[in-house]
């Protein structure tokens, strides 16, 4: 061994023996708050796409044990988005790149990173990111926090918020408004937005940095006075059929004063084509039909509502629905599908108002062709369970068109329990004698005012009773809605020329039998009526001032998208000279003798707005829109109408008709131009009438009857305990319907009356109508007892309560609604308030 390796063996020797007493390199733990990092991102130039990483760095010094990041959009407030834990290894460095991927809203985002540990925290430096453009969003603080918000709720009172932009040094906004009714708004001190809650409802607004012209648009919504979110208006409100094409949204974002405006409650759309390859493929984006649709009606302060259609799928017709409905493998994709569509507007509306119209023409086609109950047509409703929307905790719904429709409404609540919903009713659906070949309405040109309007009457109680017995008023549905027809009455061929010979294009007349039919379907369903796909043609020669041109409004020529109707004339009102003198007699009709229809003898014609009215008759909303491609069409850009349509509309909602107010449903008499009278009934015996039931000691209410019809909120006794209708029901015992079923028990059943006999109500005496011009009234015969009956007559005059017998014209009936009679409200005039034993 030479020298060099015994010198190198003894250092080797040395060394190892110093590690022996120094031991493994000990890091210090820190020993004061984290050292402050830097924060630096990768995305520069012109790379504004929304993805981009963000690095953070702490080089030397006292370590941290956790992170996070913090982020602000424009002005608004910092939020933490990101956070994890770390290793204290005091002094060496620390970092952490944090991802940002898929950024879609405009704007500047800002970042720090916060690090903590047991001695305290550290910030860093702010950096910023563009995304979108140069110029980004106009963003409002305090509201877009979390993002740019679709819509946002304000009190009543001013409110303000102050407005960011960064695509120029000194932003210059400006502010309007669609609905002035609900609130004012302007911009002050440059950048600060105020708004002032008027009423309580919704507002779209536009707001523009015109320096750029860079505008946005989005939602307010104003709070009750009690702090409460707005739903439906309070008063009768206006919607249109719209798609999101460029040419509705362009048509809707014209915010203007006055006339021009377009102001709007209520938006629609169809979600329809089945739920194989139907409205969810529609989009790049599944479903998005639905969600942007909610989205851009929020920004322009409307209320979403959607026509859910899916029962038929590419074609309509009784066989179609009745095939898919009692097929399994169709009514499983149509519950999933029904459940996506309800949990789309549960996540993207939040706590606001979404309107739903369920499956038109479906029970019209099974009530008119299937010649059975809903309880007795076959329907996959076990579908439900299969696919996975109920399952055993839910309730158990029969394999029937009952159960179907009642299966929807509970999943609607299950799912979507904030939904504003109802099912459409059909004039056709009733398939039986006596309709005229034009249609239900046109009875009274067939049979007389007083025989065609009874009929009328009892057509509306025979469908709406189909309908309730089917189940759409379960489960809480909050309205039940009609149409008129999908097209234009002027239409079809020969009815422009000679609308009295059409099947739809309608007279007053008409108009107020419709009227008729809709207050049935309000009084025996208790629920409130929404009128949907009313069309938009008008009459022509039209002589309304156009706020477009200074003139008269085009007329409407008869090609395709451009024909009339009496709809829009009949509703919102309006004066016309209607031509030829076959259209002039017959639009001058007025077998009603209503007050508001009127005419100068000779070529003038003036029809009044009929929306007080309708709201007498249970109507909340009335629903414009074209029902098929062809129909004119009132929105669009520009619409086929020329701004007719929506110009009336702008002028109605300057005054609309408060539901407040609006009187207690009760049949309006039956007008009788040439009234012959009535030949004193000769009295035959009749059956042993339904006795009145009578309170039983203990509970105040009636024993429950299966025979009787009662509605929500109607209370009985069955069995010693006291139960309350949840909505309308027939012959379904209490304490038989389960949890989720019709009647619930009332535990607290009130306070024990002491049973009184009835009092025979004294008749007060009827007044002598005054006589109509040409005409004679009729002379009421003196009603005497029905032979065995123990009724007492009715009268005009009495005030008569639910559950009351009368006796008339050899019948006995039963009081339905609680009113007060008048002469022309005799028991077989109007089976909303009457039923006959």
């Amino acid at each position: 061994m030479n020298r060099f390796k015994i010198r190198f063996f003894a250092i080797l020797v040395v060394v190892k023996i110093i590690l022996l007493f120094i031991g493994p390199a000990v890091y210090a733990e820190a020993t004061g708050p984290p050292a402050v990092p830097t924060l630096s991102h990768n995305q520069w130039g012109g790379d504004l796409d929304g993805d981009y990483d963000l690095t953070w760095n702490l080089y030397y010094g006292n370590n941290a044990t956790s992170w996070k990041l913090y982020e602000k959009m424009g002005a608004g407030d910092y939020v933490a988005i990101r956070s994890g834990i770390l290793t204290d290894n005091t002094p060496h460095p620390q970092n952490g790149t944090v991802e940002i991927r898929g950024k879609t809203i405009a704007g500047t985002y800002t970042y720090y990173v916060e690090l903590e540990n047991t001695y305290g925290t550290s910030k860093s430096n702010t950096v910023s990111v563009i995304v979108g453009d140069q110029f980004g969003d106009i963003l409002i603080n305090g509201v877009d926090t979390h993002g740019l918000v679709n819509q946002f709720t304000i009190n009543q009172g001013v409110n303000e918020f102050v407005l960011s932009f960064v695509g120029t040094a000194s932003p210059n906004f400006k502010v309007e408004t669609n609905n002035d009714y609900v609130l004012n708004c302007q911009v002050v001190n440059n950048n600060t937005l105020r708004l002032e809650g008027l009423n309580a409802g919704r507002a779209g607004l536009r707001i523009t940095e015109q320096t750029t012209n860079v505008t946005r648009y989005v939602g307010v919504r104003v709070r009750e006075q009690d702090g409460s979110l707005p739903g439906m208006p309070a008063y009768v409100s206006v919607g249109s059929v719209s798609e999101d094409t460029a040419g509705d949204l362009n048509f809707w974002r014209d915010f203007q004063p006055g006339d021009k405006n377009k102001r709007m409650d209520v938006r629609y759309i169809y979600i329809n084509g089945g739920p194989i390859n139907g409205w969810r493929k529609w989009t790049t984006v599944e479903g998005d039909r639905a969600r942007v649709f909610i989205k851009e009606s929020q920004k322009l302060g409307m209320i979403p509502f959607f026509v859910y259609y899916n029962i038929p799928d590419d074609g309509e017709s009784y066989e179609i629905d009745l095939n898919h409905i009692q097929s399994i493998s169709y009514m499983e994709a149509y519950y999933q599908d029904l459940k996506y569509f309800l949990e789309i507007c549960r996540d993207t509306a939040g706590d606001d108002t979404v309107g739903i119209v369920f499956e038109p023409d479906f029970l019209g086609y099974m009530m008119q062709q299937s010649g059975k109950q809903p309880d007795q047509i076959m329907a996959q409703v076990s579908a439900a369970y299969s696919s996975g929307v109920l399952d055993a905790s839910d309730p158990s719904f029969p394999n029937t068109v009952e159960g179907l429709v009642k299966s929807i409404n509970y999943i609607v609540r299950k799912y979507y329990p904030a939904a504003f919903f109802g099912w459409q009713f059909n004039l056709w659906a009733y398939g039986g004698p006596g309709v005229p070949s034009n249609g239900l309405l046109h009875a009274t040109e067939t049979m007389g005012m007083a025989g065609g309007l009874q009929f009328i009457r009892d057509v509306a109680q025979q469908i709406t009773d189909y309908y309730l017995r089917a189940g759409v008023a379960s489960y809480g549905a909050n309205f039940v809605s009609i149409d008129k027809y999908g097209l234009d009455g002027g239409a079809l061929p020969g009815a422009a020329a000679d609308p009295k010979n059409s099947t739809w294009f309608w007279n007053a007349d008409l108009w107020n039998n419709y009227l008729e039919f809709v207050q049935v379907m309000h009084t025996r369903s208790n629920l409130p009526v929404i009128l949907w796909q009313i069309p938009v043609g008008h009459i022509n020669s039209s002589l309304a001032a156009n706020p477009y041109t200074g003139g008269y409004f085009p007329d409407l020529d008869g090609s395709d998208r451009k024909y009339e109707d009496s709809a829009p004339v009949f509703f919102l009102g309006d004066t016309f000279k209607p031509g030829t003198s076959a259209r002039f007699n017959y639009f001058r009709t007025n077998e009603w003798a209503d007050p508001k229809i009127s005419d100068n003898g000779v070529d003038t014609i003036t029809w009044g707005s009929h929306m007080q009215e309708a709201r007498d008759k249970g109507v909340i909303s009335v629903l414009f829109g074209a029902g098929v491609n062809s129909s004119t069409d009132g929105v669009g850009s520009p619409p086929t109408d020329a701004y007719w349509w929506i110009t009336k509309v702008q002028r109605y909602l300057m005054n609309p008709v408060p539901l407040s107010g609006a009187p207690q449903p009760t049949p309006t008499p039956t007008p009788v131009p040439t009234p012959t009278p009535t030949p004193t009934p000769t009295p035959t015996p009749t059956p042993g009438p339904t006795a009145t039931p009578t309170p039983t000691p203990g509970s105040g209410y009636p024993l429950w009857d299966p025979n009787r019809i009662y509605v929500k909120g109607d209370r009985v006794l069955h069995k010693g305990k006291v139960w309350e209708a949840q909505w309308w029901t027939q012959g379904e015992e209490p304490g038989t319907t389960g949890q989720w079923g019709v009647w619930r028990e009332v535990q607290d059943g009130g306070p024990t009356p002491t049973p009184t006999p009835t009092p025979t109500p004294t008749p007060t005496p009827t007044p002598t109508p005054t006589p109509t011009p040409g005409t004679s009234p009729t002379p009421s015969p003196t009603p005497t007892p029905t032979p065995g009956s123990g009724v007492q007559p009715w009268q005009a005059g009495v005030s008569y309560t639910q559950g009351i017998l009368v006796s008339y014209q050899g019948y006995v009936y039963e009081c339905i609604q609680s009113h007060t009679s008048l002469v022309g409200w005799e028991p077989p005039n109007v089976p909303a308030l009457w039923r006959r034993l």
